[in-house]
């Protein structure tokens, strides 16, 4: 239960906004908000919807201390959460993929390696040369893609196709799990139209 003035976050129902300067939210979808002087309002405010995505994405796959994440898009906004998440779970390594303004912000979310797109004439090169280094073991087993989408400016990178098929060396091991953030519209009408009970003391 809650108190007239809790500070708590969470997440509204499909097609209700939350604009405003007062909403309506269902018990199911908050949670009281973490109490800490490091943490804005603001941040607290983003959290749900990003981390959430990437909590939901990687938590029931990885495995502390063996897996090895790559993450597409380190520096957006599911992207950085994802790298935080990643590291909180226990990942072996979390390798990500940005431009050269966002390499030390990603360094500090955790990554233990960034590949700058800017500076590299192929990523994918860029990523095997990468595992090449490594004598233990460093393919993928984990990619969360959050560039490729079903927009056909996203779609022209080709990540999913040229990670999957990369040889000599390979980038992932073969039972490896690849998600992408971004669907076709109708994918997401359908993920609006039945979401998941976010906040419920099970998950």
């Amino acid at each position: 239960a809650f108190n007239v003035g809790t500070i708590v976050y969470g997440t509204m129902p499909p097609l209700q906004g939350s604009f405003a300067e007062y909403v309506r939210a269902p018990l199911h979808q908050i949670a009281r908000a973490p109490r800490s002087s490091a943490i804005t309002m603001e941040e607290i405010a983003s959290l749900p919807l990003v981390g959430l995505t990437a909590w939901q994405a990687l938590s029931p796959h990885l495995r502390p201390g063996q897996s090895n994440v790559l993450i597409v898009g380190g520096s957006g906004g599911t992207g950085h959460v994802a790298i935080q998440v990643a590291k909180a779970l226990g990942a072996k390594t979390v390798v990500a993929v940005c431009s050269t303004r966002n390499v030390e912000f990603v360094k500090e979310c955790g990554a233990t390696h960034v590949i700058d797109y800017s500076l590299e004439e192929d990523v994918i090169v860029a990523l095997q040369n990468h595992v090449n280094k490594d004598d233990d073991g460093l393919c993928f087993d984990i990619i969360l893609d959050c560039v490729t989408s079903g927009d056909p400016n996203d779609a022209r990178y080709q990540y999913p196709q040229r990670i999957r098929n990369a040889h000599n060396p390979s980038i992932v091991v073969p039972d490896h799990l690849y998600q992408r953030l971004g669907g076709p519209w109708k994918d997401w009408i359908s993920a609006g139209l039945a979401p998941p009970d976010l906040f419920s003391p099970s998950r």
